[in-house]
């Protein structure tokens, strides 16, 4: 805010000037919630989208954050004007990593944002078991309450699989293992 009134912001030096200090709005507090707020209203304009596109695809991917809490970040992928786009709608915090614990959250999160789990029409997943498999995996286990939700390899995964295994040159196959031996040190280092 300094930077903003250093460079001319005449309005935001006023506001913070004339106001009552309990009233200038820049509380951890207040901006907290004014973002939540506008990340509300974004994935409400989603939802819109969503809804007027009828059919829609999921896509989910879990990972552990840097403080090793558990999260599943959530993409809605649907047509809008002929083309086909996707967005991200949120993180879910899951305690368990099963097939059946992460589709129930999946299937939960649909619902919460206002969508029916049964226009799902699409679910794209790494290639994990747990997300994957035919039997206990989350596609099945969606499946099996949503016939029409059919499963597909994410694209991003098949790119890294292809190269990875497919690759003539060990140097870039190499590179991949350095980089995740790289991210598996940070990942598990206290600072």
């Amino acid at each position: 805010m300094k930077f903003r009134m250093q460079s001319g912001d005449e309005c935001l030096s006023l506001h913070l000037r004339e106001t009552a200090k309990n009233a200038t709005m820049v509380s951890k507090t207040t901006q907290e919630h004014i973002i939540r707020l506008c990340g509300k209203y974004i994935t409400d304009v989603i939802v819109e989208e969503v809804k007027k596109a009828v059919f829609f695809s999921v896509l989910a991917d879990e990972t552990t954050d840097v403080s090793t809490k558990e999260q599943m970040a959530l993409v809605l992928r649907y047509v809008k004007d002929d083309a086909v786009v996707e967005r991200f709608v949120g993180f879910v915090d899951v305690q368990e990593t099963t097939g059946a614990a992460l589709a129930e959250r999946i299937w939960k999160f649909v619902n919460d944002l206002g969508l029916d789990p049964m226009l799902i029409r699409g679910q794209g997943y790494d290639g994990a078991s747990n997300m994957s498999g035919h039997i206990r995996g989350v596609a099945a286990r969606i499946q099996s309450m949503n016939p029409l939700a059919l499963y597909t390899h994410c694209c991003s995964h098949v790119l890294n699989l292809v190269i990875v295994k497919w690759c003539c040159l060990p140097e870039i196959r190499n590179m991949f293992g350095t980089v995740q031996k790289c991210a598996v040190f940070f990942s598990e280092s206290a600072k």
